[in-house]
């Protein structure tokens, strides 16, 4: 008897670890996808890459929603034109966007933290969240993404003032967050994040169904 349910519980473990891997890469997939509606705003593109990145952090636990977001800087490091634009290589990583892609996998585990620190002090499953909890999570996100802001408006600010001078970096790096928070911080929450949140908890139904819980 004990065989047989170490046997069962093996089974179930190898099951649960395969659909990670899988969910991992449909996250990659997404993000990918996400990067493809790149409409110009400025220097700084307005893509849909944070839904990909706040569902992987939903759906995920903490390292496997890094993992997603890691693999997916990986990919555009091998040159795959995955990144905004329909660009890939290492210059991308290291341009002045890198601030904002190098926050993506700090940003999933976060939201993954977050999201399943609130739903474990509720008593709760993500198949099973209703409007004020998805109200909470969404206001998690915005806590998840502010790396997300921070560093990518220092790199940046880094590589549009030319200059050593402590206040005048100072300076442009606040009225920058300004900026981007203004014109990015609206769609990346009540669009993004909310369709992201959404998805996940009918994703986790789905899943749930068949008897995994991620």
């Amino acid at each position: 008897m004990i065989h047989i349910l170490s046997t069962v519980y093996s089974i179930h473990v190898i099951e649960r670890s395969h659909i990670l891997r899988v969910m991992v890469l449909f996250c990659v997939i997404l993000t990918s996808l996400g990067a493809l509606i790149s409409i110009k705003v400025g220097p700084i593109p307005y893509t849909l890459q944070n839904f990909g990145v706040i569902l992987s952090g939903l759906i995920l636990p903490p390292k496997y929603a890094l993992a997603s977001q890691l693999l997916y800087l990986a990919l555009i490091g091998v040159g795959l034109p995955v990144a905004a634009g329909l660009r890939g290589g290492l210059h991308v990583l290291l341009g002045y966007t890198a601030g904002f892609l190098w926050s993506f996998p700090i940003t999933s585990y976060i939201m993954s933290k977050l999201c399943r620190f609130y739903l474990n002090s509720r008593g709760l499953r993500l198949d099973l969240i209703k409007g004020f909890d998805v109200i909470v999570i969404l206001i998690l996100s915005l806590i998840a993404i502010t790396p997300l802001y921070a560093l990518g408006t220092l790199v940046y600010t880094l590589y549009v003032v030319n200059s050593t001078n402590t206040w005048l970096l100072v300076n442009s790096y606040v009225k920058h967050l300004i900026i981007l928070t203004v014109m990015f911080l609206p769609q990346d929450l009540f669009m993004d994040h909310l369709i992201a949140i959404i998805i996940s908890r009918e994703l986790a139904k789905v899943l749930r169904y068949r008897g995994i819980v991620l």
